[in-house]
């Protein structure tokens, strides 16, 4: 996938020595970093993905999404908050699959668990999957 379909809605501050690179993995982890993937430079509690922008580039990531500039030749897309451009980034790369769910809320004070499991019931006769989660578990 193009780089360029992968940032499709990110709100891209600025980008830096952009080209239009084929993207086959998103990764976080520069350790683990493949050829032809999209760094993106996570900050921590412990420690800065930033600082491991080189190593990921050694590893044969092709592009960086970050929160600012680091040192690289690599195309690099300078966000806001790179948490919420990783999910943006995610749900384009496999296709936005959220778009296929519809999701259903049950909130109060009594009643949520009965009423979850009915719904529940009428959506698996009426011929939908369904599924649901809360205190007890999921089911």
């Amino acid at each position: 996938m193009k780089l360029s379909q992968l940032l499709n809605n990110v709100a891209i501050r600025c980008s830096v020595n952009f080209c239009d690179v084929e993207i086959e993995h998103v990764m976080t982890d520069s350790r683990k970093a493949l050829r032809n993937s999209l760094f993106v430079c996570l900050r921590g509690g412990k420690s800065d993905g930033h600082r491991f922008a080189k190593q990921a580039e050694e590893n044969g990531a092709v592009a960086l999404l970050a929160e600012e500039a680091v040192e690289s030749s690599l195309p690099q897309l300078i966000v806001k908050d790179t948490r919420e451009a990783l999910a943006i980034v995610s749900g384009n790369f496999y296709g936005n699959p959220a778009s296929e769910l519809n999701l259903i809320t049950i909130v109060g004070t009594n009643g949520k668990t009965s009423t979850a499991e009915i719904l529940s019931e009428i959506f698996r006769t009426a011929g939908y999957s369904s599924a649901t989660i809360g205190t007890l578990g999921y089911q």
